[in-house]
């Protein structure tokens, strides 16, 4: 929880995207956040860490567990 709260102050993400909330990244430049407001509630996005436009966020899973479900499933067919 400490990680998330630092990554959401250290990039202002609430000046830029104030229905965001970065909950990890890339290791680059792209964050994963939770889009607050989203119809779907919690939906998952990944946002460029450069821009931080919700117009260039991309949407990737209607819930975190979705998200888990697709990546899980993604990594376990390369194995």
């Amino acid at each position: 929880v400490k990680e998330v709260i630092e990554a959401n102050a250290q990039t202002q993400i609430n000046e830029f995207l104030p229905n965001f909330l970065i909950i990890g990244d890339d290791g680059g430049n792209e964050l994963l956040t939770f889009k607050l407001d989203a119809p779907q509630k919690w939906g998952v996005f990944a946002t460029p860490l450069i821009v931080m436009s919700e117009e260039d966020s991309v949407f990737l899973a209607d819930s975190f567990s979705d998200f888990l479900q697709i990546h899980t499933s993604i990594n376990s067919s390369h194995l």
